[in-house]
């Protein structure tokens, strides 16, 4: 790609950036905790459908397919048309919306689980494995997908009769292909590890992959505990938190690696990898959290979005001038098999490499790269901003995905339970920091877990949310409405054992 080209389309990335840990590896857009849920079935278990063939309108036919003497069509209406139907979102205000499902069964992934329409879309599970692979490494990823791709499967031993009789009689339809968890299962492949942001070496503080990884691991072992849809609902809360707050760190770590960048192209020199790695790893924590318990959300994803779309710009602006310059940059070719670098040696040889190329740009090159990316930028203003392009969909996955989901349906008025921001006014009051019920157990439930039977503190809770990006300081979840939400919920006791302090209860202890 040459700079013209980047100049007349600086949305589309070079090459050699999507070949990159900071290429995200899928650009996410709208979702839902359905959608998520819905697309991980479809990436691990059925294997005949893609996320752009699947029509909700075939819900509408799907009692007439199932009828049966013993399972009559009127029990399938009632049980898609009451028991499993989820809210319709706002923005529909068609005359008949289109059917939507809870995804409590793989086989529904056949049916629901999407946006809109059939037409082209993005692919939420592929989000999620990438996210996976990011918080296990390559070592730990093949085991750690397996083990989700297992759970998802429905099993007579450990889900409820109704999970068991919706998915054996949907998997007897033709057009339902299942791909069996067995001795054959291929885990979905990473094509290039280069595109993964992965550690060599895990250890505290956490990535918010990393963390997610961990607390996936620990959801997925309550399943026979929980009945289905409890086990789907704590699914849910926990790829609405850690998809949106890896993407958001792999955003930062963008913007922190352009800085970087600019320093190398204006004389200075290069962090070392293990200076790369500690500053990334850290970053997410405290005053570089993403978001802050009880304050408003959108300010900080709109300036988030903005300061990465900025960064990539430049990271392709930059790869295009060198090109020009008869200097492409390259990464080196990976080995048949290889699991590439660590991100932080992988961005660590590309800045040592800058060293020498940034002569091939001229004198002043950090003036000259600056002075062109200002001219993209002033010609792109509207998309920098979020108002539409790439940046609008990278904004409404943030956003939507973390959002408690409404419903004008008095019925579906307390559905959601799992988002992590909450009106807390009328329809025109801001989104804040305030988890939900379900959310907030999930992470009560892996707080106790990794600290391995030892009391957990509230400010345990804290350090938890900290992994993802979320500032909830204990001062702050001593007196909030978390607090209140988490009395209701029984899981925050007073006792003499946390040093005067509160102690967070395990909820699905006993």
């Amino acid at each position: 790609m040459r700079a013209d080209d980047f100049r007349s389309r600086p949305f589309i990335n070079h090459p050699e950036y999507d070949k990159s840990c900071l290429s995200i590896g899928v650009q996410p857009e709208y979702a839902t905790g359905d959608v998520l849920l819905a697309s991980c079935y479809r990436v691990l278990q059925l294997a005949a459908i893609s996320e752009s063939e699947v029509d909700l309108e075939d819900v509408n036919h799907l009692p007439e397919e199932l009828d049966t003497p013993q399972a009559p069509g009127a029990l399938w209406e009632y049980i898609f048309h009451n028991g499993l139907r989820s809210p319709v979102r706002l923005g529909e205000r068609m005359a008949r919306p289109l059917p939507q499902l809870i995804p409590l069964v793989p086989a529904l992934g056949h049916f629901s689980g999407v946006l809109g329409r059939p037409r082209s879309r993005w692919n939420p599970g592929r989000l999620a494995i990438y996210a996976l692979a990011s918080g296990a490494g390559p070592t730990a990823f093949t085991e750690a997908v397996r083990a989700l791709a297992e759970s998802l499967d429905v099993v007579e031993e450990q889900d409820d009769e109704l999970a068991v009789f919706i998915e054996r009689r949907l998997s007897a339809l033709p057009k339902v292909k299942k791909n069996p968890v067995d001795d054959q299962w291929n885990a979905p492949e990473i094509v290039e590890w280069s595109r993964v942001p992965y550690r060599a070496q895990q250890e505290e503080p956490w990535s918010p992959a990393e963390v997610f990884a961990r607390d996936l691991r620990e959801v997925l072992g309550l399943k026979g505990s929980l009945t289905r849809r409890q086990w789907c609902a704590l699914m849910e809360s926990v790829l609405r938190l850690g998809l949106p707050t890896h993407v958001l760190w792999v955003c930062r770590t963008t913007g922190l690696v352009w800085r970087h960048v600019l320093d190398v192209l204006g004389g200075s020199s290069p962090p070392t990898a293990h200076e790369l790695e500690s500053e990334l790893w850290n970053a997410h924590l405290g005053r570089g959290a993403f978001l802050d318990g009880g304050q408003s959300a959108d300010p900080y994803l709109r300036r988030q979005v903005e300061a990465y779309t900025i960064a990539r710009l430049g990271f392709n602006l930059l790869l295009s001038m060198l090109g020009d310059h008869g200097t492409p940059w390259q990464w080196p070719q990976a080995v048949a098999g290889s699991t590439g670098r660590p991100a932080a040696e992988q961005l660590s040889f590309f800045l040592e490499a800058l060293v020498p190329l940034r002569n091939q740009l001229g004198r002043d090159p950090k003036r000259r790269v600056l002075a062109q990316l200002g001219r993209v930028l002033d010609e792109q203003a509207s998309r920098v901003s979020g108002s539409s392009g790439p940046p609008k969909n990278l904004y409404e996955f943030l956003s939507y995905t973390l959002r408690r989901r409404l419903s004008l349906e008095p019925a579906f008025r307390e559905h959601d339970q799992g988002y992590l921001l909450e009106k807390t006014g009328p329809r025109s009051a801001p989104w804040v920091v305030r988890p939900g019920p379900v959310l907030l157990m999930a992470m009560c439930f892996a707080t106790c877990r990794s600290i391995r039977g030892a009391p957990a503190t509230l400010q345990d809770l804290a350090v938890r949310f900290s992994s993802y990006g979320v500032r909830l300081s204990a001062g702050d979840l001593q007196e909030s409405v978390v607090a209140s939400d988490l009395e209701a919920l029984g899981i925050l006791v007073d006792s003499p054992d946390a040093g005067g302090g509160r102690l967070v209860l395990n909820p699905f202890r006993g």
